[in-house]
């Protein structure tokens, strides 16, 4: 591993897999999904984060509203940053 790879969007993307892990004990593969179905797991994320957010008034203390955040931001990171262009050199699926 290189000083440049802690960075890196991928290591992010595995650090933030890492801390849903340990925290909810749920990991998300995103390796072999499709660009529609990264886009529709986003959307359907979203839609239950805004769920809980309108049926909780204290909904940031809600460990299911915080896994979900964990989630969508790792879709959003991976759809903005690896899948355009993937480290082992495969086309992502669209």
């Amino acid at each position: 591993m290189h000083l440049n790879d802690l960075n890196s969007v991928q290591h992010n993307v595995k650090r933030l897999n890492r801390v849903l892990a340990d925290s909810f004990n749920h990991e998300v593969d995103l390796s072999e999904m499709t660009t529609d179905s990264l886009s529709r797991m986003l959307s359907t994320t979203r839609d239950k984060m805004e769920a809980i957010k309108e049926s909780d008034l204290t909904y940031w203390e809600n460990p299911q509203y915080n896994k979900l955040g964990l989630i969508a931001h790792q879709i959003k990171t991976y759809i903005s940053e690896i899948a355009p262009a993937r480290t082992d050199g495969k086309r992502m699926k669209t």
